[in-house]
């Protein structure tokens, strides 16, 4: 046994074991999305940075629209859907601040 550092592990275990980096929406913190389509269509997805590589898309403009509410070549985050641990954001969190003060 020798001593090794811990990315020298991490390489060891990609290379020579041959395991493989969950990504995706297999990697078990992918968030899910509510996506509003150029067709208008409303989908869910999970994990916004594989979406958006399959749809030719910038995640950074898909996450700017949902504060922004502007489309990105016709995709518009419509809302982060959130789990328990994480807090709401762009219009989710501004219509449940809305609907407290009314």
């Amino acid at each position: 046994m020798e001593w090794v550092t811990p990315a020298e592990n991490t390489l060891h275990s990609y290379r020579v074991l041959g395991n493989k980096m969950a990504q995706g929406a297999s990697n078990g913190v992918a968030m899910e999305y509510l996506i509003e389509t150029p067709a208008g269509e409303k989908i869910r997805i999970k994990g916004i940075n594989s979406f958006c590589r399959q749809m030719k898309l910038d995640p950074h403009s898909m996450h700017r629209s949902l504060n922004d509410g502007k489309k990105h070549r016709g995709y518009r985050m419509l809302a982060r859907l959130t789990t328990d641990k994480r807090k709401p954001h762009g219009h989710v969190k501004r219509k449940l601040e809305q609907g407290a003060t009314q």
